[in-house]
């Protein structure tokens, strides 16, 4: 950050972004970027070789050491101290590229020390949610969705004004990323944070300041020396979150233990588990938080006797499970269990879920295979309930949409019999930013009225609709809309002609399995569109050349088809470029048709 006086030239550098802020009135302010990788190994040869070229045998590790130096000038300036002061051999510089982190962890300057003032300086409340973070796996890009839900669940995020526990916690995650400890790994189609992660040495300071603290154990199995286990186990047991494999759990099948453990999370499997693996629960009775959604199971088994839960995600791989039949699952979500859940998700196909109005008091996010709910649920609303999916939609559920009226993000599929309902009217939740509509598998569909949608929709996803294009004028009158994706026949016809009016705040178009050959379309109709995608449209003989006249366009993406489209997509980056663009990026991508 630069600040001008009339005599005076002032430079000051900082790791927070709101500190930049406030210093820089009427100056200059450059975010500084990670390095490349070309940048990355420019730095490492110069500090390295001191003006000497780098032998070409050590070129192809010194490239690796660079990269795993993730970008970080000060990791790279540490490990380039211990390069020039070492033999140069192809041997060393394999085996130190294989090991970064534990040669710059025991730089004798203290490098993580360094890194960790930025931590010191974190208030409370952040300190608990960047170290959580760390025991995550190494390199592992977060879901964001995913981490919020987590801190919820663990009392880290808490009510302010009016603000929701979700957007509190968003704000706690861009005050991280503000500060440069954590680093964005993905966006989402709309432009907003899809996933995080952390640099290495970062990781290595949540790591050690998660053990000074006693505040997360990361355990694998140890040797099957007995001595050895016994003294593993005794070392779980007043641990408060343990991020560990399906072993360790097992292991508990056939010991008696109570644990004061509070969180499970298992990211590791190296085989299945089996019927009997929920015999390890008793021990976990405190459990607020369980992660089990990377090992496939086969029942919740004694799961249900986990009261306190807040957070459960589980993958059930049996396609007909136990709870699937209505009585099982009224007594796996009874009144009695998992009253303080919170999120619940369950990954695996066919897996039905039927909820009463009794056990969804504390519910927030819902995601399902299936998601039905009992033909007495529209007597009370759920005012917590944030997130549906995937909800059934029948004929008979045309009051269930006001059992929740501030639900933000809702997935849900109709069937023949909902078609001509008023069920398709959404235009009640006032509250609704995200909308995913699909038709019920194998079911044949025709849509006799039109769908109705809230004006605070941001996000909109159909497939298989069957709609027509001129419904498209309907969509465009929506506001706020930022994403649409119109998928697998959710229009019908060879014609999109989209007229004089305008997406005015569409950020985001994909085009996917649509039968469409003709797109009549300008860039009035897109005024501040940014990406755009088209894939598996055969039929479609060209991108609207009007289209290379949206200025704000950075990104299109389109799969191998007609020659035609493919000449029409060069045209408009031509377009691009004579207005002056030349960042706008153009992959083709190969498609499988069979897909």
């Amino acid at each position: 950050m630069l600040t001008c006086s009339p005599s005076a030239l002032q430079l000051v550098t900082t790791r927070l972004i709101e500190v930049a802020s406030h210093a820089s009135q009427g100056g200059f302010t450059h975010n500084l970027q990670h390095l490349t990788q070309d940048q990355s190994w420019e730095l490492l040869c110069r500090k390295t070789f001191r003006g000497y070229e780098c032998p070409e045998s050590l070129t192809e590790p010194g490239k690796r050491i660079a990269k795993k130096c993730g970008g970080l000038p000060l990791a790279l300036v540490v490990i380039a101290g211990l390069l020039e002061k070492e033999e140069k051999s192809k041997d060393l510089w394999e085996n130190i590229a294989d090991r970064v982190g534990s040669y710059i962890t025991k730089d004798p300057k203290g490098c993580l020390d360094t890194l960790a003032l930025s931590f010191d300086h974190l208030p409370p409340h952040l300190k608990k949610c960047f170290l959580y973070v760390g025991g995550f796996p190494e390199d592992c890009k977060v879901q964001v969705k995913t981490l919020l839900k987590l801190w919820m669940a663990e009392g880290f995020i808490k009510e302010s004004g009016q603000r929701s526990f979700e957007e509190e916690g968003e704000i706690y995650l861009m005050d991280l990323i503000d500060r440069n400890l954590l680093i964005v790994a993905d966006k989402s189609s709309n432009g907003g944070i899809k996933s995080c992660r952390l640099h290495d040495l970062l990781r290595e300071v949540c790591l050690k300041k998660a053990y000074e603290e006693n505040f997360f154990k990361k355990m694998s199995m140890p040797m099957s020396n007995s001595d050895s286990f016994f003294g593993f186990i005794s070392s779980m047991v007043k641990q408060r979150r343990l991020f560990t494999d399906y072993k360790v759990l097992c292991k508990f099948c056939s010991h008696n233990f109570s644990t004061h453990t509070r969180s499970v999370l298992c990211f590791h499997n190296n085989q299945q588990f089996d019927v009997r693996t929920t015999r390890w629960v008793p021990s976990f009775l405190l459990l607020r938080v369980l992660d089990l959604l990377n090992i496939p199971m086969f029942s919740f088994g004694k799961i249900r006797m986990l009261v306190h839960l807040r957070y459960l995600a589980v993958w059930l791989r049996s396609h007909q499970s136990s709870f699937s039949e209505p009585e099982a699952s009224k007594s796996l979500f009874s009144k009695a269990s998992f009253g303080s859940l919170q999120t619940l998700i369950v990954k695996g196909k066919f897996q039905r879920f039927i909820y009463s109005p009794h056990n969804m008091v504390n519910r927030r996010h819902l995601r399902c295979d299936r998601i039905d709910f009992s033909d007495d649920f529209f007597v009370r609303q759920l005012f917590n309930l944030q997130t549906i999916s995937r909800l059934r939609l029948d004929h008979k559920d045309q009051y269930l949409l006001e059992s929740f009226p501030y639900i933000k993000k809702l997935g849900c599929c109709i069937s023949s019999r909902s078609s001509n309902h008023r069920s398709l009217d959404f235009s009640l939740l006032h509250h609704l930013e995200a909308l995913n509509v699909e038709k019920f598998s194998y079911d044949l569909l025709t849509l006799e009225h039109p769908i109705r949608f809230p004006e605070t929709l941001k996000k909109l996803t159909l497939k298989g609709l069957c709609l027509r294009w001129d419904y498209m004028s309907t969509i465009q009158r929506l506001p706020k809309l930022e994403v649409l994706k119109l998928l697998d026949s959710s229009v019908k016809g060879h014609l999109w002609e989209t007229g004089d009016e305008q997406f005015h705040h569409l950020k985001y178009l994909k085009l996917e399995k649509l039968n469409i050959r003709v797109w009549e379309a300008s860039s009035i109709n897109f005024p501040r569109l940014r990406k755009l995608v088209v894939r598996r449209c055969e039929y479609l003989k060209e991108i609207p050349p009007g289209l290379g006249n949206i200025y704000t366009l950075e990104h299109i993406e389109i799969d191998y088809s007609d020659s035609r489209v493919l000449e029409s997509v060069t045209r408009i980056q031509e377009a691009q470029r004579e207005t002056g663009n030349y960042d706008i990026h153009v992959n083709f991508t190969r498609t499988d048709p069979s897909c």
